[in-house]
């Protein structure tokens, strides 16, 4: 009975009605999350780890010449765990920042996640199918730019994020904030736009 009475409150709290969502801007913020959540598996391989790659050069007697790379940056390797990162997205739910209404994805498994806001920063957004579209979603992102997620992570890019979902596939917007700050300025930077225009 009490674990009812909390599910309800829990669901009260912190829920919001259904509401639509720009399907490009979730895909953005999907694209994000995928980068973060390889980022994650790929700092935690030992970096003693290397794989030995073989070229198409032969050496003077003939021989295929072979090097070590590190195992995180093996195309393999990466391509692999692509595979299988989507399965984190069961843990993601929409929500929407009370202060300015951004939508956003939280880490229900990982609520001290600091790339995820605090449950108390937002409010969630009921849907139909329970979020588990958030997986599919990120399974299409994938399946369109595995290489270019490959190509990125095996340079050291130092912004994955507009390299993958706002340069190449487009998704998210240049120029625009998508940090974990509840503010207004963030994402909805049209009518802050339309008001510098009116100015002058």
């Amino acid at each position: 009975m009490n674990f009812i009475i909390v599910c309800v409150f829990l669901f009260t709290t912190y829920s919001t009605i259904a509401q639509k969502i720009d399907p490009k801007e979730l895909r953005c913020l999907v694209c994000r999350k995928t980068v973060d959540e390889l980022q994650n598996k790929l700092d935690t391989i030992d970096s003693s780890k290397t794989v030995e790659v073989g070229q198409y050069r032969l050496d003077a007697d003939g021989n295929t010449l072979h090097k070590k790379i590190p195992l995180a940056k093996s195309e393999v390797y990466i391509s692999e765990t692509l595979d299988e990162i989507c399965g984190a997205f069961d843990n993601y739910a929409r929500a929407k920042y009370k202060n300015s209404g951004n939508l956003v994805l939280v880490d229900l498994q990982n609520p001290f996640n600091k790339k995820s806001p605090g449950m108390d920063k937002v409010d969630f957004i009921q849907d139909g199918d329970l979020n588990k579209s958030l997986k599919y979603i990120c399974e299409d992102i994938v399946n369109d730019f595995e290489d270019t997620f490959v190509e990125v992570f095996q340079k050291d890019s130092s912004n994955a994020h507009d390299d993958i979902c706002t340069n190449v596939a487009q998704y998210c917007e240049e120029g625009v904030d998508y940090s974990l700050e509840d503010t207004i300025e963030n994402i909805n930077t049209d009518s802050s736009d339309e008001t510098d225009k009116t100015e002058l």
